[in-house]
């Protein structure tokens, strides 16, 4: 459990700093600011606090499998506790790009979407089989520090819109980015 809750600070870093390019590209109308990546820091803290728990219940379970199994390393143990942080994340989002506004779930009475599903779920099973030993062999303060280096340069101090913080031609366009009737 006490490598898994030192990475925590390290994960949200990096879930702060996706989400806030992420956001950034998306949403023009949000003004680059650092409040974006602090709210974001604080929100994927409590994501990963919360993470712990599954993480924490399936290393005990492996340990109970395989009592004689030498402990997990830290990287390790930040592997697993990244899966269950960003592994619903992700699944949810690409449920969501496959349902309107309004709860409109119609799209996901096809196949498409749960196939599109089991290919994620298996990328991420295939991902955690051959990186979790790779990372096992890393020294974990190098690897920490340059997570936490780039999460911040990147969240924290990359504008991806110059010039363009938090302006919009208001003829143009609703703050949704849905095209307005010009009017005559």
């Amino acid at each position: 459990m006490g490598s898994r809750l030192r990475v925590v600070p390290f994960l949200a870093l990096l879930g702060a700093a996706v989400d806030t390019l992420l956001v950034r590209v998306e949403f023009d109308h949000r003004p680059v600011t650092l409040a974006l990546f602090l709210q974001a820091c604080a929100l994927w803290l409590v994501f990963a606090l919360l993470a712990l728990i599954p993480a924490g219940l399936a290393a005990a379970r492996r340990r109970r499998k395989a009592p004689d199994a030498q402990p997990e390393s830290t990287l390790e143990g930040a592997v697993g506790l990244a899966a269950w942080l960003f592994v619903p994340v992700i699944l949810h989002a690409r449920l969501d790009a496959h349902t309107g506004i309004g709860g409109n779930l119609e799209a996901l009475a096809a196949p498409g979407p749960w196939g599109e599903l089991a290919l994620v779920a298996l990328g991420v099973f295939v991902l955690l089989r051959y990186v979790k030993p790779v990372m096992a062999r890393l020294p974990a303060a190098p690897v920490g520090l340059g997570v936490a280096v780039l999460s911040i340069a990147t969240g924290a101090l990359l504008p991806i819109r110059e010039g363009r913080e938090g302006r919009r031609d208001p003829t143009c366009c609703s703050w949704s980015g849905t095209p307005r009737a010009r009017r005559a």
